[in-house]
């Protein structure tokens, strides 16, 4: 299987359509983002409904910058929840990881 490789936000789109939105294998909650063919990251399910995003969507810079802000939140989120899964941590450890 290939892995994407995660690009710098230089490297990303700044406008573009959205070519596919798929489930993540381990997490159906999250959906990764493709936008003109490029991975952009991955977002909760209900980010994608309140954004109105849709395959065939086309979005401005405006657009682009809202999903890269909650793909952004999503990974803090996620990264917390899975360092929380394994102990109890200090509102300080979890800011450091993030």
């Amino acid at each position: 299987m290939k892995k994407r490789r995660r690009q710098s936000p230089d490297e990303l789109p700044r406008r573009g359509t959205i070519t596919k939105l798929t489930h993540v294998k381990r997490d159906p909650e999250r959906v990764s983002v493709y936008i003109d063919n490029t991975y952009v990251g991955t977002i909760y399910v209900d980010r994608i409904r309140e954004l109105k995003l849709n395959v065939g969507s086309k979005l401005t810079e405006e657009g682009v910058e809202k999903l890269y802000h909650q793909i952004k939140i999503t990974e803090g989120q996620y990264i917390a929840m899975n360092k929380l899964s394994y102990r109890h941590r200090s509102v300080a450890e979890i800011e450091r990881e993030l």
